[in-house]
């Protein structure tokens, strides 16, 4: 299911070895209602599993921060997993101009 979920990341990555992205996830983040974890994926990636954080309630905001890899032009998936069991998902698309990964 998609859901209110904001990635962001350059559209033109001039170095793909460390390209900066940011997840936000609108949450309440209380005990009951808050994310448990973000998933990202990188679909073109030769291991296209980039992190997977953690986060409690006691966080307060649903939001991480990174630099990561890419080998090149790509979508990259983020899962959004909720204490509740549903799955939210966002994608985003970036060209690179050189590749930050060997195949």
């Amino acid at each position: 299911m998609d859901g209110p979920i904001l990635v962001r990341l350059p559209a033109v990555a001039e170095n793909g070895g460390q390209v900066p992205l940011t997840v936000s996830v609108e949450s309440p983040m209380t005990v009951a209602d808050h994310v448990t974890a973000i998933h990202v994926f990188a679909t073109r990636n030769p291991t296209p599993g980039i992190a997977s954080f953690h986060l409690t309630a006691a966080m307060g905001k649903a939001e991480v921060q990174t630099r990561i890899r890419l080998a090149e032009d790509q979508a990259i998936v983020v899962l959004a997993v909720l204490s509740n069991g549903v799955v939210w998902r966002a994608m985003a698309e970036t060209r690179v101009v050189q590749g930050g990964c060997l195949s």
